[in-house]
């Protein structure tokens, strides 16, 4: 590492075996030539006297220890980095995004919240914050709320997020928005895994970021079913609640885990009413009998199909 240090290196990937994580040398902090950098099962602390990287571009880091601080610092110190993937071994509290010219950044990792600073191109985001489903109800309050966390993401095309960090951003507000405060007018492809449509302010989220992008053309929804009561979300997604709502660029549907809940057939029906140009609208089961598969499939074909006249529907 302190020849490298010596001579010039642009690109280092650091794959190590499992076991005792390798403390990374100072030395690779003065590699002031650094464009790409890999680091697998390391122990990061860098240099007090660390000052940057001002030609990194590309920064990926899985199974690492490395504190919040010293992460924060390490992204804010790379005013070049384009492309960001983190998997950190400890669970973190809260870390704060810091990077201009950010366009690609995943997070794969147990963390309460997470905010963006000076993203204004970070256009693909994938956040997977690893929670078991059944701690999902105990998720602490984030110090990013719902408004926030989307304010600093005007540039983004794709966004993929897991219930955890969603349920991090609402808890403790008094109201979930109806629209956020800044329409995300780039936003063309939505995922949301484990969303519980049972869940009253699952289902608010939902349709709140539905309506802040007018331009949306995928959306994927991987169902995760509770025994819960579904009146309150199946009373949400009923008519008088979605009037307002415009589909008019969606053209592809792919919800997953569906088990034929009320509230999961009210989304179904939702956006067949609502995505004029609509496509494909795929639909994935849980493993059901025959019979509730093909009541399913009724109660989907009985759906007026006015406003979605081109609409496959796949089961």
């Amino acid at each position: 590492m302190f020849f490298l240090s010596k001579n010039g290196v642009e690109s280092l990937v650091l794959e190590l075996p499992e076991g005792e994580k390798y403390k990374l040398p100072s030395a690779v902090f003065r590699c002031s030539k650094m464009r790409y950098l890999v680091l697998h099962h390391c122990l990061i602390n860098p240099s007090p006297s660390f000052e940057e990287f001002s030609r990194l571009i590309c920064l990926k880091l899985f199974n690492v220890t490395i504190s919040a601080k010293s992460l924060e610092n390490l992204i804010s110190c790379c005013p070049l980095l384009e492309c960001l993937e983190l998997e950190i071994s400890d669970p973190l509290n809260f870390i704060e995004v810091n990077a201009p010219q950010l366009r690609y950044f995943y997070f794969g990792s147990k963390i309460n919240s997470l905010c963006f600073k000076n993203t204004t191109l970070l256009a693909d985001v994938a956040i997977a914050t690893g929670h078991p489903l059944d701690h999902v109800s105990s998720v602490e309050r984030g110090k990013c709320d719902f408004g926030e966390f989307f304010g600093s993401l005007s540039a983004v095309k794709d966004l993929r997020l897991d219930i955890c960090i969603i349920k991090a951003m609402i808890a403790g507000l008094d109201e979930i928005p109806v629209r956020l405060p800044m329409p995300l007018l780039c936003l063309r492809q939505l995922y949301l895994f484990d969303i519980c449509l049972s869940g009253f302010d699952e289902v608010c989220c939902l349709l709140c970021l539905i309506r802040s992008s007018p331009y949306l053309e995928e959306i994927e929804i991987e169902a995760f079913n509770d025994k819960g009561d579904e009146l309150p979300a199946q009373e949400f997604l009923e008519a008088e609640y979605y009037s307002d709502i415009k589909l008019n660029h969606l053209t592809k549907v792919k919800l997953k885990a569906i088990s034929g809940t009320k509230p999961e057939i009210e989304l179904i029906k939702l956006l067949l009413a609502k995505s004029p140009v609509l496509e494909t609208m795929i639909i994935e089961t849980c493993t059901l009998s025959k019979e509730t598969l093909i009541d399913i499939m009724k109660q989907v074909t009985k759906f007026g199909r006015s406003s979605s006249p081109r609409a496959e529907v796949i089961f």
